[in-house]
C-alpha cells in the first residue's frame, strides 16, 4: 500500500512541476496569461489537476466572453497555435487525448524531464 501511495505522490508532484514549467514557458513566450478575477484579465490559463495539465483561454468576465474577439484559435497567428509552438519548442510532448478540443493537455507520464 505504501508503494502505491508513494507512486501516486510522485505522479502528483511531477504533474505540479510540469504545470509550473508550462506556465513559465508560456510567460517567457510573452503570451497574455489569465489574471484571475481582474477586469480585462482574460488570457491563457494553465490548470494543474490530478494526472494532467490543461491549457486553455480563460475569459475573466462574461462580458469579455461575449464581446471580445475569440483569440483561441489553432490557425496561424492564433493564441492556441502560439501556445502549441512555444511548448513544442521547449520540448514538451502534447497529449493527443484532446487534440481537437479547445484545451491543450499534457501529462507528466509524457514529460518526465521536468
Amino acid at each position: 500500500m505504501d508503494e502505491i501511495m508513494e507512486a501516486n505522490r510522485a505522479v502528483l508532484d511531477g504533474n505540479e512541476r510540469l504545470g509550473k514549467a508550462v506556465a513559465q514557458v508560456l510567460r517567457a513566450a510573452d503570451l497574455q496569461m489569465a489574471r484571475y478575477m481582474e477586469r480585462m484579465g482574460s488570457g491563457v490559463y494553465v490548470h494543474t489537476g490530478g494526472s494532467r495539465v490543461s491549457v486553455w483561454w480563460w475569459y475573466s468576465t462574461e462580458a469579455e466572453r461575449t464581446t471580445a474577439p475569440a483569440p483561441w484559435t489553432g490557425e496561424d497567428g492564433g493564441v492556441r497555435a502560439k501556445v502549441v509552438a512555444a511548448l513544442e519548442i521547449a520540448g514538451f510532448c502534447l497529449s493527443s487525448e484532446e487534440a481537437n478540443s479547445s484545451r491543450i493537455v499534457l501529462s507528466y507520464a509524457d514529460n518526465p524531464q521536468v
